[in-house]
């Protein structure tokens, strides 16, 4: 048995003015076949009792439960390949903007991956120990790994901390010393480096502070192997390329960002014939907030040239399959959120479209622990 796991990250959004969201008025031909003959329901991919990051929905999507999640800078090693021993942690390390006393950006736009490396580098030739190591990466995802942080400490996102002072943001807990310690050592050597100072030659803000947070011990999960044999994960970002490979998923990157280059690789992949595939994909950006008929045509344009190319392809194997396609609003949280099995072997007839209107009339709200289980039995 082979399987195809769709996820359309922000997929789901408010209704317009018409009371239609544009996931129910978007010309969606082969999610619609699917929806007719497959099985509709709603699945809760993050907790009610606890908060977690966004990309612990890839544990629930893959049949993991969320609660193993242990932090961003985790998932960002396990992305690089890096493992991690008993003791230590990775936090994830972004570069940021700030004049020592106020955090202007998060550093999530305008940075290329040279500069990226050149910043980190520079950091890590004076810094670096065998106590503490940085790793550059692409996207502005570089990762510190720390031989040990003694005991608990609380690192908030960059994100949360944009126009704020960074004595409302510093980290708190027993670490808190070591971690504050990076972020201005990192400040003295950056704000002056050469390549902050062309980044204000052309009118950029400088990225000139390493902001540690989300420490996170190695994430070990068992092999999904063993539960639905070899697959491959094709994505373009490292926080779903962490979990796929923590999962055991062979990881089938883009050479370069963006839905055109994820659709590219995954035509590569299925060329390879990988039996199984998990397929994220964006659709809208938690920073993004387009126009109700943009992003009709976004989910449109997935459906045409991602979700029909990729459903011929296993349609015409010999092998039989079973497809699962989740919709998410572009920040997850614990709402329940509308599936789609479809089996072509055993069809059903189901009554509810594959939209927000499903939601209301679903009685039974899936863990998500238990979606591959669903997928699989």
């Amino acid at each position: 048995m082979r399987y195809l796991t769709i996820l359309l990250e922000g997929g789901l959004t408010r209704p317009s003015g018409a009371g239609k969201t544009p996931l129910e008025t978007a010309d969606t031909s082969t999610l619609d076949r699917l929806a007719r003959r497959g099985r509709v329901g709603a699945v809760r991919l993050l907790p009610e009792e606890r908060r977690l990051p966004a990309e612990a929905i890839y544990l629930s999507v893959l049949g993991y439960d969320p609660e193993n999640y242990t932090g961003r800078g985790a998932v960002l090693a396990a992305a690089r390949r890096i493992p991690l021993g008993e003791r230590e942690v990775a936090c994830a390390a972004p570069l940021v903007s700030t004049d020592g006393t106020t955090l202007f950006s998060d550093g999530t736009e305008g940075i290329s991956d040279e500069e990226s490396v050149a910043l980190l580098d520079a950091v890590s030739e004076k810094l670096g120990s065998s106590r503490m190591a940085l790793y550059p990466a692409p996207g502005n995802h570089g990762f510190a790994v720390f031989a040990d942080l003694p005991g608990s400490v609380l690192a908030r996102s960059p994100q949360r901390c944009v126009g704020k002072t960074l004595r409302e943001c510093l980290p708190e807990g027993e670490a808190a010393e070591k971690l504050t310690g990076l972020m201005f050592d990192s400040l003295e050597i950056l704000d002056r480096h050469p390549t902050n100072r062309q980044r204000r030659g052309r009118g950029q803000s400088p990225l000139n502070m390493i902001w540690p947070y989300g420490p996170g011990r190695s994430l070990s999960l068992p092999p999904l192997f063993d539960r639905i044999g070899p697959a491959a994960a094709v994505t373009d970002r490292a926080l779903a390329a962490g979990i796929a490979r923590a999962a055991g998923l062979r990881v089938v990157a883009p050479p370069a960002p963006g839905y055109a280059a994820v659709v590219a690789a995954v035509r590569e992949a299925q060329k390879a014939d990988v039996p199984s595939l998990f397929v994220p994909v964006r659709i809208v950006a938690p920073d993004e907030n387009p126009e109700n008929e943009e992003h009709a045509e976004r989910i449109e344009q997935v459906d045409r040239d991602l979700v029909e190319p990729l459903l011929s392809r296993f349609e015409r194997g010999d092998e039989a399959f079973r497809c699962l396609v989740i919709a998410t609003p572009p920040v997850p949280g614990a709402d329940p959120v509308p599936f789609l099995i479809y089996d072509p072997i055993r069809p059903e007839n189901p009554v509810l479209p594959f939209d927000e209107r499903a939601l209301p009339e679903i009685r039974a709200v899936l863990d998500g622990r238990r979606m591959v289980d669903s997928l699989t039995r």
